[in-house]
């Protein structure tokens, strides 16, 4: 589904549909039609993408791009977060794209890191078409995903990330953190 937003929240379909040649096409023309206008509400588009439903069976992916800061509605990061971990029971993986320089990166790192998914910024006169096949290419051929770490008998703190991400083709995981007893 493609679910745009600005002052205002729509929808192109009320739930996700299979990818079929119609479906597509339709998809192409509403996206052809955006305009950025308006203000930038974050929470509302973030809520209404999290509440659709879907086949608890497949991976759900969320590709929320924006070109401002949150205006409209909830505008307050901690809101924006605390809503997001709210709605998402279904555990999709949050890519965000800033789109510009007047994003919030900080919003848009946290809800990428804490859903399991990945940030990326363009900037004005970059090719976007090569970032989000970049994207693609990553999402594509996930290698393993609910990683976890077993520390054994060790005692560790200051971990981070606290959730670790999905692993992807060509991609890695880094870990850091602190231990106050050896890790046996």
């Amino acid at each position: 589904n493609i679910i745009r937003f600005s002052t205002d929240v729509e929808g192109l379909f009320r739930e996700p549909v299979p990818a079929s040649s119609d479906n597509i096409s339709r998809g192409e023309a509403f996206a052809d039609r955006l305009e950025a206008a308006g203000g930038t509400s974050i929470n509302e588009a973030l809520v209404e993408t999290l509440g659709q439903k879907i086949d608890s069976d497949i991976p759900h992916f969320v590709l929320f791009m924006t070109d401002g800061l949150p205006t409209v509605g909830a505008t307050d990061i901690n809101t924006i977060l605390s809503n997001v971990r709210r709605d998402n029971g279904r555990a999709a993986r949050l890519f965000t794209f800033g789109v510009g320089y007047n994003v919030d990166t900080v919003l848009l790192d946290q809800l990428a890191t804490e859903h399991r998914g990945g940030s990326d910024y363009i900037r004005p006169n970059e090719d976007i078409a090569v970032k989000i096949e970049g994207l693609y290419n990553k999402i594509a051929y996930p290698v393993m995903t609910n990683l976890a770490m077993d520390f054994g008998s060790g005692h560790v703190f200051d971990s981070y990330p606290k959730r670790l991400p999905d692993l992807f083709r060509g991609g890695q995981v880094t870990t850091v953190g602190r231990f106050r007893t050896p890790i046996s």
